[in-house]
């Protein structure tokens, strides 16, 4: 494992500039990296994971430092039996947070201010980006809220915490009949082989759309499940069912 880091310190301090990708969930932050030498050779890999850090812009900024630290240490996790104790290599450090010039994060405003206050330990940012990937998952994030009428439809199939999408999501068990009712549905142009899941983040654009869709493609099956639930389930399962049909 040493030989392997002593290698990434070796290839980050040659490199010519250094973009640093973070993103972090409930108080674990992954940094990881993409740089490029001299005649435009790109390299990427993972700087490193904390979880010592908070979700605020601080705890963030704390997490970085933390891992850049971590990665210039040499000699971690060394054997009992070597007589080696872990060094932090400043100079090391120093040359890397050099060269780091663009800080790409997503769009929550704790990353962004994160962004801006990365230069306490990248002295040489240049540029802070959203990733595209967050970016367009933001801007296109409610499209049905443009239509009371479909924004409606949409907090009463999909969305609102009493929705038989929710039912289905939290319940293994009726997961499976939902599953069962999918595979008898013929003549389908999608295959619903593996549909299972009606899990979803309600802050994502792409993790919205699972759901929706398969509400539209799949409703005979949804109905099914919910005669179902309202058949043969007791309390608030059956209720939801109800309501839904």
């Amino acid at each position: 494992k040493e030989v392997i880091m002593d290698e990434m310190r070796k290839t980050m301090m040659e490199a010519d500039a250094i973009a640093i990708h973070q993103d972090g969930a409930k108080q674990r932050h992954a940094m990881l990296f993409t740089l490029v030498h001299k005649g435009m050779l790109v390299e990427r890999g993972l700087l490193g994971v904390s979880f010592n850090g908070g979700n605020t812009a601080e705890g963030i900024v704390d997490s970085m430092a933390d891992v850049v630290q971590v990665f210039c240490t040499a000699r971690q996790g060394a054997p009992e039996n070597v007589d080696a104790e872990p060094s932090i290599e400043w100079g090391v450090a120093e040359r890397i947070v050099a060269k780091v010039r663009i800080f790409d994060a997503d769009a929550a405003s704790n990353e962004k201010l994160a962004g801006i206050k990365a230069t306490d330990i990248f002295p040489n940012l240049d540029e802070r980006v959203n990733g595209k990937t967050h970016a367009s998952r933001r801007n296109t994030s409610k499209p049905w809220k443009s239509d009371p009428r479909i924004k409606d439809v949409f907090d009463f199939l999909v969305d609102s915490s009493d929705s038989v999408v929710r039912l289905i999501a939290n319940s293994g068990d009726i997961k499976r009949i939902f599953h069962g009712h999918i595979q008898k549905q013929k003549d389908m142009v999608v295959d619903g082989e593996k549909v299972w899941s009606m899990i979803f983040s309600k802050e994502r654009f792409d993790s919205t759309a699972k759901p929706t869709g398969r509400v539209t493609i799949w409703l005979h099956a949804l109905i099914a499940t919910a005669i179902e639930v309202a058949a043969t389930r007791v309390g608030e399962p059956k209720q939801r069912a109800v309501q839904f049909l």
